[in-house]
């Protein structure tokens, strides 16, 4: 039944996002009292079908805008076709900040979708009312660097109001947890009306340990403050062995992984690992495993084949002998563990070692939010509303069989 469900979901889903495109995905504008303008769009037919295309105007400050050419279109597969429209503002359209109108490409009932669902593309036409007098925006961009290295702090400012600004100052603290470890300052910044000027400067690291750090910008520009913040890494030309297969079958061949993890930000090529079994510091058998690439913090398993044919159940010693490069350079370490031989009816289908992805950056996180849009969500839950309905008719059509039955 679940397998049923989620099939039935992906069909409904992939319609959504493959039979319509558009083309530009936005178009953004100042506002000014009683703007006018007109757009250009065209829509795209990416199913294998003829279908017709609509479109229409929505959002906020669609009773502004009209589409002046034909609307619904008729589009062979792959063909493209032309939407114009025209926009006439009046004099205010509300408070500072982006106010829009969207151009909505729906796929016509019945011209290519699967079990019912319509494609459908909203792509917005903004418009950025100013700040009155002095406004400025901050971002804040800072680089992963090596220990001893410089880390690159990239701060972009933008001028949201209707005055210049000049003689602005930026102050960026370095924090490791909560406490700091450092500080950049940046003077005589500059903004024109609705200008984005970028400054870049640099942090270096000294002796600040490998780990993940913190780094807060604050802009004062005399009316008022803005701030940002970003999180960056400090590696070393190091991997660490985070994990291995702690239990293996004895009087037997088994597959042996090793999870590492790079802490350098740069790639780590040529890993190769040499395990030893002991006991008593005898080696009782060797095993090796290796991989070409290890990119900056990425965490992966090397695999390799532990033969324990002339072992008995136990618990025996074990010596990992690391090596890796860089740039040129070559890095030995050894970790050293243990391992425990069982019985081969001991011995349960697990399975590999996880490997983790490194956490998202915020401007990830946000990238991942950029897509719940309004027209998302009410797709999902439209899915959600069919996926219920059918589950309530499989339930009373299964209670109306057993009143049959009985």
């Amino acid at each position: 039944m679940k397998k049923v469900l989620l099939i039935f979901m992906f069909l409904a889903i992939i319609p959504f996002a493959l039979s319509v495109g558009v083309s530009p995905p936005s178009i953004d504008y100042v506002f000014q009292p009683n703007l006018s303008g007109d757009a250009h769009f065209y829509f795209r037919n990416n199913l294998d079908k003829d279908t017709t295309i609509i479109g229409h105007i929505g959002g906020e400050l669609a009773a502004y805008a009209n589409i002046t050419s034909q609307n619904a279109i008729l589009l062979k597969p792959q063909e493209r076709g032309y939407v114009d429209l025209v926009f006439a503002l009046p004099d205010s359209i509300g408070s500072p900040g982006l106010h829009s109108f969207s151009v909505i490409a729906t796929e016509a009932e019945g011209s290519g979708g699967t079990v019912g669902a319509k494609g459908e593309v909203v792509v917005p036409v903004r418009f950025f009312v100013q700040y009155p007098g002095k406004m400025l925006g901050l971002k804040l961009n800072a680089e992963d660097a090596g220990v001893g290295g410089d880390v690159n702090l990239k701060l972009t400012v933008s001028n949201l109001g209707t005055e210049a600004v000049e003689n602005a100052s930026a102050t960026i603290d370095i924090l490791k947890g909560t406490e700091k470890i450092g500080s950049v300052s940046v003077d005589s910044i500059s903004a024109g009306i609705m200008e984005n000027k970028v400054v870049e400067t640099k942090w270096n690291t000294g002796n600040a340990e490998q780990g993940i750090y913190l780094a807060n910008a604050a802009l004062d520009y005399g009316a008022g403050k803005a701030f940002a913040n970003d999180t960056f890494r400090i590696g070393t030309f190091d991997l660490d062995v985070i994990n291995y297969t702690k239990k293996a079958a004895s009087r037997s061949v088994s597959k042996f992984l090793i999870e590492v993890e790079s802490k350098w930000n740069q790639d780590i090529d040529n890993i190769f690992a040499d395990a030893k079994v002991m006991r008593n510091g005898s080696v009782l058998t060797t095993f090796s495993a290796a991989t070409p690439l290890l990119k900056a913090w990425e965490k992966k398993n090397l695999s390799g084949f532990l033969d324990a044919a002339s072992l008995e159940n136990g618990v025996y010693d074990l010596q990992i002998d690391l090596r890796f490069s860089s740039g040129g350079s070559t890095k030995t370490k050894t970790v050293n563990g243990q391992i425990e031989l069982v019985g081969k009816e001991e011995i349960k289908n697990e399975a590999e070692t996880p490997v983790e992805k490194p956490a998202a950056k915020p401007a990830e996180i946000n990238s991942l939010m950029s897509y719940l849009t309004t027209t998302n969500i009410l797709i999902i839950i439209v899915v959600i509303l069919v996926i219920i309905n059918v589950i309530i008719l499989l339930r009373k059509k299964k209670s109306k069989d057993e009143e049959e039955y009985v």
